[in-house]
């Protein structure tokens, strides 16, 4: 963790040391809990929306890319070790199972069976098997599965073997067809068409879970109708999902090629303009959650 402490998107280590033959860290402290207790509070609600997915994605892509520039692979992303700041920003945690490049059969212990890569269970393993992690975390998000991701079956499989059909989740049904390619730097985005405002910069101190109930209060607090189907999402948005889902892990795109399409483009452009601005806790979990990301 020490050659990521750089990063404002990883969960920073600040102090390590042994005593009486244990290892102890001292972590940055993310008072709003995991991006899981997030999902799981607005799951009800319908699940996030467009820019709220946006803003998450492009968090984690900007952790994902300092690990992989550091040569380091997680091996264990999924939302319950993304955790959220006081801020409203977004950071990878848990490095308990990484590995660092090149890769040691020895050195490799696969992680949650819901998020795993199937090239992992060939003994094969790369910075792509983060990718497809990161990827079926999204897919979990926009489908507003949350907690429902299969641990193995036929549906595992399915998820893993075969192109994964997304088209009843995209704005206007199935007539329209994911992006074929990843980065567009032509047209406008759906991002582009409403305001969006971002969380600013972090704060620090050790990974602490948010009360449930604190979460359902800050959902329910807007006087939104709970409704049970998930919401909507851009052919873009869902063309990157299933990109980072592909069988064939060597198609998967990097973390670097993920964070040049335009609409991310657009929200750190975004972000670099307004600056590094603090927020209160309740208004950055609000705004996570309801409107503001």
């Amino acid at each position: 963790m020490w050659r990521v402490r750089s990063s404002p998107n990883i969960v920073q280590l600040l102090e390590a040391w042994e005593q009486k033959g244990k290892i102890y860290m001292r972590m940055e402290l993310c008072k709003l809990g995991s991006l899981k207790s997030a999902m799981q509070a607005q799951k009800k609600y319908g699940g996030f929306d467009e820019k709220r997915a946006w803003k998450c994605f492009t968090d984690l892509a900007l952790g994902l890319r300092a690990i992989h520039d550091n040569n380091i692979i997680h091996l264990d992303i999924k939302p319950e070790n993304v955790f959220i700041t006081a801020a409203g920003s977004l950071k990878i945690g848990d490095f308990g199972i990484s590995i660092t490049c090149p890769v040691e059969d020895k050195d490799v212990v696969e992680g949650d069976k819901h998020y795993m890569a199937l090239e992992l269970l060939n003994g094969q393993v790369g910075k792509y098997s983060d990718i497809f992690s990161l990827g079926i975390s999204m897919y979990e998000m926009v489908t507003n599965q949350v907690g429902e991701l299969p641990g193995e079956g036929r549906l595992w499989h399915r998820l893993r073997e075969e192109d994964v059909d997304m088209d009843e989740y995209m704005i206007g049904g199935s007539s329209q067809a994911p992006s074929s390619t990843i980065c567009s730097s032509s047209g406008p985005s759906e991002v582009d068409q409403a305001t969006v405002q971002f969380a600013g910069s972090t704060t620090s101190s050790s990974v602490s879970e948010p009360i449930d109930t604190q979460l359902q209060d800050l959902v329910s607090s807007t006087g939104l109708n709970a409704y049970s189907q998930c919401k909507l999402f851009s052919k873009d948005l869902l063309g990157i999902i299933k990109e980072m889902l592909q069988p064939a892990f060597e198609q998967r795109p990097t973390a670097a090629s993920i964070l040049k399409c335009s609409a991310i483009q657009q929200i750190l452009t975004r972000r670099n303009e307004q600056g590094s601005k603090g927020m209160r806790s309740e208004e950055a979990m609000s705004g996570l959650l309801l409107q503001s990301i």
